[in-house]
């Protein structure tokens, strides 16, 4: 028999760390803790403070978690409140004059135009912000 907190650990160490940091914050650190509305105030917890995909991600670890040892958990309805619906995301962009008028910043240190740099390469190509960090002469 393992604790909660075994089982998110077990469950994967990004998600389930992540997850469970969350639960942790909010209370939840058992499965006696796993009642009906405790997880839908937790729903609303973390709906609260991630993003959309976020919320649905963590709701997600928990409830593999909590199907996996179902016979420790209080409530027989987690699925319902746990299965979250994805939200389409809103697209936030930067026009092409707004990037332009960043390209005319005059950074005041090195670190500020590596960082300008990086954001321009990564906008202008569509590379993460952790790849463009990482492009080099050679690499090009």
């Amino acid at each position: 028999m393992n604790t909660l907190e075994q089982a998110m650990e077990m469950f994967g160490k990004r998600n389930g760390i992540y997850t469970w940091k969350y639960m942790t914050a909010f209370g939840i650190r058992d499965f006696d803790d796993c009642t009906s509305g405790t997880l839908a105030e937790f729903v609303a917890y973390i709906r609260a403070r991630v993003a959309p995909s976020t919320a649905k991600l963590y709701a997600a670890t928990l409830q593999a978690v909590l199907n996996r040892y179902k016979d420790q958990v209080p409530c027989s309805d987690f699925n319902g409140l746990l299965n979250l619906r994805a939200e389409r995301s809103q697209k936030v962009y930067l026009t092409e004059d707004e990037l332009a008028r960043l390209e005319q910043v005059h950074p005041r240190t090195r670190k500020e135009r590596y960082v300008q740099l990086a954001f321009l390469i990564s906008s202008k190509t569509g590379m993460r912000v952790s790849d463009a960090t990482r492009v080099t002469p050679e690499n090009l």
